[in-house]
């Protein structure tokens, strides 16, 4: 079902070795693939939870640590707010940088504090974006990745833009251990197709780690005409 909506997408996802998802995304000039597990944990609990979500507007997949209650921080709410601004993309991801940084500080300082085996230079936050600009679409992924030097935090920023030199077919967010062990041959393209290697490759991380990741999975096509849910999963149309 395609729903008229200005092709925008954000992919956030907050990572460490705690909070996990699953979320691959597939460019190509023409579209956006978006696929996702949907565990959510809740404390010592966990439950289904949709990870894409379509606004009038927009288009979202989030993951992991989205909110820290302790400072007020809510991903979603601030990504959001930043894409309904005027101006232009360059000025909203400088804004959006600017914003993030100095809370994820602060995350990063007190997640090292539970979790003694973090691993210093992973992702920590990654989001992603993009919007079809004359039929062509446009994919940003951003990583923020910590360093500590001298007891303290600094946030490297890496880039990847679709179209462009660091741009890349597919993007592998979140959990994704047991797909970094696969051989580019064990992927199964031809076969499945691209929506079809995405379950695929979601449902072989929810197998390796069922504690962290988990089902059902939500694919969902973008275009320049809007958004064609192949599977929703738990984020089937209200």
């Amino acid at each position: 079902m395609r729903s008229a909506i200005t092709a925008i997408i954000f992919v956030i996802g907050l990572t460490s070795q705690a909070f996990a998802t699953s979320i691959i995304i597939v460019r190509t000039p023409t579209d956006v693939f978006i696929g996702a597990d949907s565990k959510e944990r809740k404390g010592s609990s966990s439950e289904g939870a949709c990870k894409i979500i379509i606004t009038g507007k927009s288009f979202w997949t989030f993951a992991n640590v989205v909110t820290f209650p302790p400072i007020n921080f809510d991903l979603k709410k601030i990504a959001l707010a930043f894409a309904a601004r005027h101006g232009s993309w360059d000025d909203k991801i400088e804004a959006l940088k600017s914003e993030i940084i100095p809370q994820i500080k602060i995350i990063v300082g007190e997640y090292r504090k539970v979790y003694k085996n973090w691993k210093e230079g992973e992702d920590v936050s990654t989001v992603a974006f993009g919007y079809f600009e004359n039929g062509i679409s446009h994919l940003h992924v951003i990583g923020f990745i910590p360093i500590t030097k001298a007891g303290i935090i600094s946030i490297y920023i890496h880039n990847a833009d679709c179209p462009g030199a660091t741009c890349s077919p597919v993007f592998k967010l979140g959990l994704h251990e047991a797909l970094d062990r696969m051989k580019e041959n064990e992927i199964p393209w031809e076969k499945f197709g691209i929506t079809g290697t995405i379950y695929y490759l979601v449902q072989t991380e929810i197998n390796a780690s069922p504690n962290d990741v988990g089902p059902p999975i939500s694919i969902v096509d973008i275009s320049n005409a809007g958004a064609n849910w192949i599977t929703p999963g738990v984020c089937a149309p209200k």
